[in-house]
């Protein structure tokens, strides 16, 4: 585990590269298919994992384009309580917010029951309305939260 870790910490995106997106899916493909030689995690193996795919995207652009080999491989950890992963999702959002962090929390707030989905939507609303985050990041919130207060 603590070699993928290091994998994880040590990797960086190279936006200079066209295509960046590739290496990107590629690289936790890799690191998807060396977890499952460990399946199963720890409840700190998991702490861990999710802190450091976290720590990936702080490293990251916050426009970065959605990667769905690390959306999957993130929501994929901590189930089926998600414990660990929705008090890192929220913090995360309240911490930096890009397009990754918010697909992530909205995807997670799909799989909730009406009364649990009320208590993010002031966070998807205040970074629509955060001057502290960059336009894109701040319209894909604003049409997540008017997203969920129509479904």
């Amino acid at each position: 585990m603590q070699q993928i870790l290091l994998k994880i910490n040590n990797f960086n995106i190279d936006t200079t590269i066209d295509d960046y997106e590739l290496d990107v899916s590629d690289f936790f493909d890799e690191i998807t298919m060396d977890l499952e030689e460990i399946d199963p995690l720890t409840e700190q193996q998991k702490k861990d994992l999710i802190d450091a795919l976290f720590g990936f995207i702080e490293r990251s652009p916050s426009d970065m384009q959605e990667d769905f080999s690390f959306i999957h491989l993130i929501e994929s950890i901590d189930t089926p309580d998600y414990a660990i992963y929705d008090s890192k999702l929220i913090e995360i959002n309240t911490k930096i917010g890009s397009k990754n962090t918010l697909l992530l929390l909205h995807r997670h707030i799909n799989s909730l029951d009406v009364d649990e989905k009320k208590k993010y939507l002031p966070l998807l609303e205040n970074i629509a309305q955060n001057s502290g985050y960059n336009d894109e990041v701040r319209e894909l919130a604003f049409e997540l939260y008017e997203y969920q207060l129509e479904n």
